[in-house]
């Protein structure tokens, strides 16, 4: 990669995203997202057109680059992602995202960097934690190796020495964390449940029309007639609670109401409980 490669890619992949997600560009746009000179911004959309010709076109009308017929994005695209930052910048306005957060589910700052210094300085972390299980709060000393957040709360996934596994635990659950260096740390390679996945077959409940099902599949991310999800061990159970069926595979309680279904919940729930 040439000189400045790195800044370069930045700037093309934002010229895509923008025409992509918003249909339009203005070169004065792509100057003040990245405080560049207008010829630095004509170098740019010249080394894009270069990548994919065809792919965008000048309006000289309007002196604005839109999508040609032939349009076909070369970068990922992540439009999450993509309303986030550009509701917080100062670029052409799009339609602002709201994301639903409760109080309770925040943990606390230092909490997290105790976490993040634990794991980067290889260092086991004593915590005092509140299980819901039990009544008092009681010293646990940890060797976190991810945060997972699993759409309601923020956990580590970490090894325990009072259970001497490796298990999650909620962040906003612990409290007064230090260093504890008299044990030795327990790296994530040894997590088997976390490094090891399985498959998780889906389909539309039979009951649904075409068009229900169609949008049941969609919302996951698989075609009308189901499909397959792969997922680490360790998460299986937090998505088979947010597709709603984590009774029907856990413990064989069938639900008709069910959008979706899974269709090799035996094998799924053979393999959970040999972990």
């Amino acid at each position: 990669m040439k000189r400045g490669g790195e800044a370069i890619l930045r700037r093309l992949r934002w010229i895509e995203d923008t025409i992509h997600w918003t249909g339009q560009l203005r070169r004065r746009d792509l100057c003040a997202h990245f405080n560049i000179s207008p010829q630095q911004a004509s170098s740019d959309i010249g080394e894009y057109l270069n990548l994919v010709p065809g792919n965008i076109r000048l309006s000289s009308e309007d002196k604005v680059y839109r999508q040609d017929e032939g349009y076909r994005p070369i970068f990922e695209k992540d439009a999450a992602r993509w309303v986030q930052e550009s509701s917080t910048s100062l670029d052409p306005p799009t339609i602002p995202i709201e994301r639903i957060s409760t109080p309770w589910q925040r943990a606390d700052d230092g909490i997290i960097a105790a976490i993040i210094q634990s794991y980067s300085q290889k260092t086991p972390l004593s915590v005092l934690y509140q299980s819901l299980t039990s009544r008092d709060a009681r010293r646990r000393t940890i060797c976190p190796h991810r945060l997972v957040e699993d759409g309601n709360r923020l956990h580590a996934r970490t090894w325990d020495y009072e259970r001497n596994a490796f298990i999650d635990l909620v962040l906003t659950r612990m409290s007064d964390p230090e260093p504890d260096q008299t044990l030795p740390w327990i790296d994530g390679a040894a997590d088997r449940d976390w490094n090891e996945r399985i498959d998780i077959d889906l389909e539309p409940n039979p009951s649904l029309s075409p068009g229900q099902a169609d949008v049941v599949m969609r919302e996951i991310g698989l075609p009308p007639k189901g499909g397959r999800i792969s997922v680490r061990r360790a998460e299986a159970l937090y998505l088979l609670e947010h597709l709603g069926i984590r009774s029907a595979v856990q413990d064989g309680a069938e639900n008709p109401a069910a959008r979706i279904v899974c269709t090799n919940q035996v094998e799924v729930r053979e393999t959970l409980r040999s972990r």
